[in-house]
């Protein structure tokens, strides 16, 4: 399996002996199947199933199952990809930071969080 940089895998999304290539993006709850290929800013939509050989080329959203061409990426929704990656790998680190707390931590955030919702607007 070879997964580039920048790519997207959503939840419970399964990968067989792919290639992802740079900024490909998969959905969740998708299948790529072994010896597939998702070129950069391809697109695999939720649920679908990539049959085993399948490229899906750049530019591309693939659907269904067995996955096929639906449409072409507009340059809109390769924009919102690269915010939608950012978003996600910001969350990742807030994640991070909130689970490296102390109890001690998580109980001074949550007295500091509820002072603050007490004070007059």
């Amino acid at each position: 399996m070879t997964i580039g940089e920048n790519c997207y895998v959503g939840p419970n999304a399964q990968l067989d002996a792919c290639t992802l290539e740079d900024n490909a993006f998969v959905g969740m709850g998708s299948k790529i199947s072994r010896g597939a290929k998702v070129e950069s800013y391809a697109v695999v939509s939720a649920g679908a199933v990539v049959a085993e050989g399948t490229t899906v080329p750049s530019g591309q959203i693939f659907a269904g199952a067995p996955a096929t061409y639906l449409r072409d990426l507009t340059q809109e929704e390769r924009h919102l990809m690269t915010e939608h990656k950012m978003e996600v790998q910001q969350l990742s680190q807030v994640y991070a930071e909130e689970t490296e707390k102390s109890f001690r931590e998580v109980l001074n955030s949550e007295d500091d969080y509820l002072k603050y919702r007490r004070q007059d607007p």
